[in-house]
């Protein structure tokens, strides 16, 4: 049996993070059949989840979506985005579909527009539960109702088969809602016969776009599957794809650096041969498929206090000698301030970070280090915004005045802005990680197919 090759362009690791229109067409120019690329993450914490706004400005998007349209819809080539809008909620879709409609009407173009949405319906998903089909993952715990009715808004991840309904209904731009990295770039290859265990580790390496070449910065990639190996190059010529850079993106966000969970299945890539097949181009083979139950990984936000941030800069040698006691003193006697100011006032918070100190690691330093300067934010939450400001007004004068000791000087630190206080908004938290059992790969997905929407002239 001859072995077949489906191209895919992944022309960015992330929709709006710098797509290249004449990488799409070297892409296309080499055989590829489809545009694949990811919009969304879990990496930027949860509010893209919870307010179902995406982190990627609309122009960025905006930017991406056009250098692929202009290539790829006249070639009648398709292209496919998932996880919308950061987070793959319902709005995230119904959002990137209007920059669509826009692009289009601007080209001249009228492609069918499929919509795929992933969000869940919490009435569903109890039944779920009260089955015993939805189980948690570390370090979440057993799902409840009442977790899931505080989140606003649960996503399910999808795998490749939406995708697939969704070309053979002759859809030209595939958007859809979350969906794991890998099965984007995978579902072509699988609808065209490729191997199983190459189209998911294809989709694996590719996800991210250049990020498995040597400069992670030079565009996208490439990936030519087979039944039994895949091939993946770089778009740009001025860099490369090497076997240490290729097998290294195994271990990119990946617990276990052999074996990947996707909906299905596992993709075991311990016996994985990386091989340099020109001075370009990487060809892996020998990764193995294990089927499995059919899971999607939910995810859920909810929202919750607010929060009011201050910041100094602090040079002053004597307190950076002994900085924890410093902050240890500072912190008790602000608490003191805000019960004094606001007495009986429950729900409320104050933390610090320094910056040029711990404030990144949060772990105890070296006892000799004594730090130039820092940078001091003092975090006050609250459970309005309006509380969480007047707190910190509160103690506006001693937080930029705190004395190194008592009965000295008071001095003055360093602040950058003024007014000092920062309204930082709500804060958001992940509630749901969990993972839920279905019988068919649709079942937890609704797809749309639409004639692209072109404003009046």
């Amino acid at each position: 049996m001859s072995d077949i090759k489906v191209g895919v362009v992944v022309p960015a690791g992330a929709l709006g993070s710098g797509v290249r229109a004449e990488q799409v067409e070297a892409g296309l120019n080499m055989g590829a059949v489809v545009v694949a690329v990811d919009a969304g993450s879990t990496d930027s914490g949860p509010s893209c989840l919870a307010t179902g706004i995406s982190k990627v400005g609309r122009d960025a998007v905006k930017r991406d979506l056009k250098a692929m349209m202009q290539v790829a819809l006249p070639r009648r080539v398709p292209i496919l985005i998932g996880t919308c809008a950061t987070s793959g909620t319902d709005m995230g879709v119904d959002w990137t579909r209007e920059i669509v409609d826009e692009v289009a009407g601007e080209l001249g173009f009228a492609p069918q527009i499929a919509l795929i949405y992933s969000e869940q319906d919490k009435t569903r998903l109890s039944a779920k539960a009260r089955d015993g089909r939805i189980t948690s993952l570390p370090p979440a715990a057993d799902y409840s109702d009442d977790v899931a009715t505080e989140c606003r808004h649960i996503v399910a991840l999808m795998g490749p088969e939406p995708f697939i309904e969704a070309l053979k209904h002759g859809a030209d731009i595939v958007l859809a809602g979350r969906t794991t990295d890998a099965a984007i770039l995978a579902a072509v290859p699988l609808m065209n016969g490729a191997g199983v265990a190459s189209a998911w580790h294809a989709g694996k390496i590719a996800e991210c776009g250049g990020l498995c070449t040597e400069d992670p910065r030079g565009g996208g990639v490439l990936i030519e599957v087979g039944r039994d190996h895949f091939d993946v190059r770089p778009l740009s010529p001025e860099t490369r794809c090497t076997p240490e850079s290729v097998s290294a993106h195994m271990l990119y966000e990946n617990s276990d650096p052999f074996r990947l969970y996707e909906p299905g299945g596992v993709l075991d890539a311990t016996d994985a041969r990386y091989e340099q097949l020109d001075s370009r181009t990487v060809r892996v083979s020998g990764s193995r498929w294990e089927k499995g139950a059919y899971t999607m990984k939910l995810e859920g936000a909810s929202s919750g206090p607010f929060q009011t941030i201050m910041m100094i800069g602090i040079q002053d040698p004597d307190v950076l000698s002994d900085l924890p006691a410093f902050l240890e003193r500072m912190s008790g006697h602000l608490d003191t301030v805000v019960q004094r100011t606001f007495p009986g006032l429950e729900g409320w918070s104050l933390s610090f970070r320094p910056y040029g100190y711990n404030a990144v690691s949060g772990t105890p330093v070296k006892p000799d280090y004594i730090p130039q300067e820092i940078g001091l934010m003092m975090i006050v939450t609250a459970p309005t915004q309006d509380l969480a400001t007047r707190i910190a007004k509160s103690l506006n004068s001693t937080f930029f005045h705190f004395p190194r000791k008592p009965g000295i000087p008071l001095p003055s630190y360093a602040y950058p802005f003024s007014p000092a206080e920062i309204e930082r908004g709500q804060v958001h938290e992940f509630r749901l990680n969990h993972v839920v059992s279905v019988d068919d790969p649709l079942e937890l997905v609704r797809l749309s197919l639409q004639p692209v929407k072109v404003a009046a002239q």
